[in-house]
């Protein structure tokens, strides 16, 4: 089945959520978040990115959670040129089973294993930032080595954007109303050398939900250091030696040449389907 549809034109895709950013604020779209994963409903295994999603405006009935199959409309737009950017009909959004991790991951490396690998940070980087936007955007990448994890304080949001967060927080036509978004009090950025033989390293942020999620919980409850809780489990616990340590990794509209950590997928080492017989 073709992936491919004019733009304007809605079409009904089916996917699994594999990467959920932390919501960001904008004069334009208000509160929204950046959301990717794997097409289901294609000959062969492709990304695909939803833009925007007003995820905390859903019914909490359709609030999707990681490695969520979802069914919705998407077209594609005139401004994101990027192949895996469709923008979203939520109205339409239809969930399903979620995979989870027993049988050490199978289900969700039998969803990956295709995109695994395909490609190095250097190479995808290189060829976005030379050829722009119509270039890959979206890639599962295998790191060869990570030194570690940066962790800085997130300043807060400047006027325009605490403006932006107020309004999109107030009640609307049917009074509801959802609690003002919170900054993430901390930003990370592993420090990384992909696969490229000539590699130089790589810094980049880490902007999935959970960091902005764990940074406010472990801060509010005041549970011992947070930096030292973000380093345990974004880099001792996810990156040790005992996990299979993959990257999502995009890049970002406006400079196609600048690429983030959108999320990480860990499985434990010897977890790959082909890794056993049975």
């Amino acid at each position: 089945m073709s992936s491919e549809a004019p733009n304007g034109i809605w079409k009904t895709v089916q996917m699994v959520v594999t990467v959920k950013a932390y919501p960001a604020m904008s004069n334009k779209y208000g509160e929204s978040v950046c959301v990717a994963g794997v097409r289901t409903d294609t000959e062969t295994p492709e990304f695909i990115r939803l833009f925007p999603v007003g995820y905390r405006d859903l019914p909490s009935s359709s609030q999707f959670k990681k490695y969520q199959h979802v069914s919705l409309r998407a077209k594609k737009g005139s401004t994101d040129r990027r192949p895996e950017s469709w923008q979203p009909d939520l109205g339409s959004l239809v969930l399903g089973d979620t995979i989870d991790t027993s049988r050490k991951w199978r289900e969700r490396w039998e969803l990956l294993r295709d995109l695994a690998g395909e490609g190095t940070t250097c190479e995808i980087r290189s060829r976005a930032a030379a050829v722009g936007q119509n270039s890959k955007s979206l890639a599962l990448i295998k790191p060869a080595d990570i030194s570690g994890v940066s962790i800085s304080e997130n300043p807060d949001f400047d006027e325009r954007t605490a403006a932006a967060a107020q309004a999109s927080a107030a009640p609307d036509l049917f009074e509801t109303e959802k609690e003002v978004l919170k900054a993430a009090p901390y930003k990370l950025r592993y420090d990384y050398r992909c696969q490229h033989r000539s590699c130089k390293g790589h810094s980049q942020s880490l902007i999935d939900w959970e960091v902005g999620v764990a940074g406010l919980k472990w801060r509010d409850g005041k549970a011992g250091d947070v930096r030292s809780q973000l380093e345990r489990k974004f880099y001792e616990e996810m990156c040790s030696r005992e996990k299979d340590v993959h990257f999502f990794i995009g890049n970002q509209h406006q400079n196609p040449g600048s690429f983030m950590v959108l999320g990480v997928f860990w499985p434990p080492v010897g977890s790959r389907p082909e890794d056993s017989l049975f």
